[in-house]
């Protein structure tokens, strides 16, 4: 939650056009939070270390203005998309990141071209 919420402040600073998405896993309740101000956690657990946490840190209750939505990535999508980047993109990157990259992709899915 603080790395979201201080880069989402952050980037808001330089464009406001920006639009700023939490990508949450299993087990954690920052997507509902985003939706609806109460930490209800997604059902499950998580392989993705480092982030899921069930509490409101003080770097994103002063950025959270700065957040536009969430999106949910299950464990199999982060490791799919895990895959798929180191063999075809060449990049190797862990859970967490795959995790991000597959929220990036299933918002632009849902935006205008």
């Amino acid at each position: 939650g603080g790395t979201v919420g201080g880069v989402s402040a952050f980037l808001k600073s330089q464009s406001k056009t920006v639009k700023c998405i939490v990508a949450d896993c299993a087990g954690s309740g920052y997507h509902d939070y985003v939706s609806t101000g109460k930490f209800n956690p997604l059902p499950g657990g998580t392989i993705t270390e480092g982030i899921g946490i069930m509490r409101l840190t003080e770097n994103f209750a002063n950025g959270r203005h700065c957040v536009d939505g969430a999106v949910a990535v299950s464990d199999s999508e982060a490791l799919a998309m895990a895959h798929y980047l180191v063999h075809h993109e060449g990049v190797w990157v862990g859970p967490s990141a795959a995790l991000n990259v597959a929220a990036a992709v299933k918002v632009a899915t849902t935006m205008p071209e």
